[in-house]
């Protein structure tokens, strides 16, 4: 499995993969920023933590549909354009392996950039001021690698099954526009019915709409969401796995 893993950070650098991912992780940083830095002078009475963190949480609704979606499309455009599929088999390289390479390679990278947004809580937390960032931006890094790894496991399988890379992509800008339109609002069942909805349902932090103002509390059902997602993500495996065996890649 490493000899895979290490192939596939072989052929990125060949290509230029790691930048429009660095781009949109980036820009999404610098947005939900100015999104603190607009509602931070407004009057709330606790610790404005819950603010930041939902703030991150509205804007990888918006960019980490569209980073995994690009992500997976290239990370098996290679193999499509190439057609290699045969010639891997033909070697006797099982395609669940090059599937669970890729897998452990793309979660890799959201794990960077998971800790990266993780960081970033606590030195505007420290810069601010806004209360104790430790518990919450652990509870929202687990969060946000949960969501992402049920995305990476979808999208690498749309990937391998549709020649076009444009479909997935397509797909992430659909979703991408959904988390902009909705800002983190939509109800609990569409979140939990729509993958692409979990950052908002993962999050840490639970924001309504009263009497024309946002209230911010924690998740009561942060745990048992976690764990919900997690079984799902067992699940998807178990069917994606069983599904790679029939397709006919050659």
């Amino acid at each position: 499995m490493l000899k895979y893993i290490y192939l596939e950070l072989l052929k990125t650098k060949r290509r230029r993969f790691f930048s429009p991912l660095i781009i949109f992780f980036v820009v999404g940083l610098l947005w939900s920023s100015v999104l603190f830095v607009k509602e931070y002078p407004l009057p709330y009475s606790g610790d404005k933590i819950v603010i930041l963190i939902n703030d991150l949480t509205i804007i990888n609704s918006m960019f980490s549909p569209l980073i995994i979606g690009i992500m997976c499309s290239n990370l098996f455009s290679l193999e499509h354009d190439n057609q290699t599929f045969k010639v891997l088999q033909t070697n006797g390289q099982s395609i669940e392996n090059l599937f669970y390479a890729k897998t452990i390679f793309a979660f890799s990278i959201i794990l960077i950039f998971g800790l990266f947004q993780s960081f970033y809580i606590n030195l505007i937390a420290i810069l601010f001021k806004i209360g104790h960032p430790i518990y919450l931006s652990f509870l929202y890094f687990i969060g946000y690698i949960i969501a992402s790894l049920f995305l990476i496991i979808l999208h690498l399988f749309i990937s391998l099954k549709i020649r076009k890379q444009s479909a997935g992509i397509i797909i992430s800008l659909i979703a991408s526009f959904v988390g902009l339109v909705s800002g983190g609002m939509l109800p609990l069942y569409l979140k939990f019915i729509i993958p692409w909805q979990y950052f908002s349902l993962l999050s840490p932090i639970h924001r309504e709409f009263k009497n024309n103002s946002f209230f911010y509390s924690i998740n009561k059902n942060f745990n048992i969401l976690v764990l919900c997602i997690f079984i799902l993500i067992i699940i998807e495996l178990i069917v994606i796995n069983r599904r790679i065996r029939r397709l006919n890649l050659c």
